[in-house]
């Protein structure tokens, strides 16, 4: 991530911990045409739109996460998560079984 894009998505990190959301979405909308590849970009777009309730608008990040990298084990779960949430159960249950196949062992995760 350029180091541009890198300190935009801290500051809108900062104004979810301030509690503007809006705010950090519309700052984050403003580079998503220019950083269509970006995995941060659009994984805290994600997490901004579940945040106000924009669930269709988190799952559509939450894809484009997916489509450059599919086995982002927090897209999944995030992903599996935002579907329970619209009420569909089994497809969530589906995006889960994908995230355990590719979820850390045990005696790989950090202690």
């Amino acid at each position: 991530m350029d180091r541009d894009l890198q300190e935009r998505v801290i500051e809108a990190q900062a104004l979810v911990r301030a509690g503007k959301s809006r705010a950090a979405l519309e700052s984050l909308l403003a580079l998503k045409s220019s950083s269509e590849g970006h995995v941060d970009l659009h994984l805290n777009l994600a997490m901004i739109h579940r945040q106000l309730g924009e669930l269709n608008q988190a799952l559509a990040a939450l894809d484009q996460v997916l489509a450059h990298d599919p086995y982002s084990f927090i897209a999944l779960l995030s992903k599996g998560s935002v579907l329970e949430q619209m009420g569909s159960p089994r497809r969530a249950a589906e995006v889960y079984k994908n995230a355990l196949k590719i979820a850390p062992n045990a005696d790989r995760l950090p202690l």
